[in-house]
């Protein structure tokens, strides 16, 4: 016989379930049509392959966690909690990889980003292996439990703040770089238009999100429900992710449509705008022999065109 307050309480777990697992559905599969679409227009950018897929993986482990959690469907608590982590793991490492070529290519294929950035991927797979390891799975009358030890909560907290510091440095260092030999200041709110309009604000709040997660779920008060705090940043992150990608391509499509139409009624040929790379400089980052031997490697892939290595840095 079910007391009174076990059946509140189910309620309420299964109704907090199904708003958040909804809530995730919409965003993981809004995300995995964006990047369809955006992968028949470019199928040969690997950034759009890594988002569709850490949305299909995204769809998958939210399934996984639904069935877990609610126990009116029968389902092996131990085998579809290491399902689902497997899945969550590759799907965060995705968003991770996205958002490091992001920085890689803002900072115009800088081989310390790409350095420092394959470390620091290599770490998070490890730390996330580690998890699946010492990860505790209980089957309750409320459904599955998942907890973590102590332990890894404090290198989970240790690795996301490495991270997501060495992230968000990457992309206002790219910011600073190509402003510095400008005459132009961007003030508090011309930086919001800048970072918004190249899409890197996206990314700057998925870092923020995920070191805020982090630092909540190593609390005492959060004990028992650190993979709570890790799922929803998760979710968040990815839908970030996903506009960051869209809002970049959107400011490029328009970008490249201003020149042709400016191509179209003059016969003056284009200045360089502000904070651009100016090709006819001897000393741009184009022509450069150490650039040109390390563009060569992805020219196939399209890992960085070169709009991407410049921000849109317009008064």
């Amino acid at each position: 016989m079910v007391s009174l307050d076990a059946a509140r309480t189910q309620f309420v777990i299964d109704n907090v379930a199904f708003v958040f697992f909804g809530i995730a559905w919409y965003a993981f599969s809004a995300g995995l049509l964006r990047s369809i679409r955006f992968i028949r227009e470019d199928s040969r950018k690997p950034v759009l392959h890594l988002c569709a897929l850490q949305c299909a993986l995204g769809l998958v482990a939210t399934g996984l966690y639904t069935s877990a959690v609610m126990p009116a469907i029968p389902a092996s608590c131990t085998l579809v909690m290491q399902l689902s982590h497997a899945c969550y793991s590759l799907s965060y490492l995705c968003i991770i990889s996205i958002l490091l070529i992001k920085s890689y290519c803002a900072n115009r294929r800088s081989r310390s980003v790409l350095v420092v950035g394959s470390f620091i991927l290599i770490l998070n797979a490890a730390v996330l292996a580690f998890a699946a390891e010492t990860m505790r799975v209980e089957e309750t009358p409320l459904g599955c439990m998942l907890s973590y030890s102590t332990l890894y909560n404090i290198i989970r907290l240790t690795v996301d703040l490495a991270t997501n510091l060495f992230l968000s440095i990457s992309i206002l260092a790219a910011v600073w770089q190509q402003t510095r030999n400008t005459e132009w200041v961007p003030d508090a709110r011309a930086l919001y238009r800048l970072l918004l309009q190249d899409g890197l604000i996206y990314g700057l709040t998925a870092c923020s999100t995920a070191g805020a997660s982090a630092v909540i779920a190593l609390h005492d008060w959060m004990d028992g429900r650190t993979s709570i705090a890790y799922a929803t940043n998760w979710v968040i992150a990815s839908t970030l992710v996903v506009y960051q990608l869209h809002s970049a391509r959107t400011s490029r499509s328009q970008t490249r449509l201003l020149m042709q139409q400016t191509r179209s009624t003059t016969s003056t040929p284009l200045q360089p705008t502000l904070g651009a790379i100016d090709y006819t400089r001897p000393d741009s980052a184009y022509t450069r022999t150490s650039h040109s031997r390390r563009s060569t490697i992805f020219d196939d892939w399209r890992l960085c065109l070169p709009d991407e290595e410049t921000l849109s840095l317009s008064r």
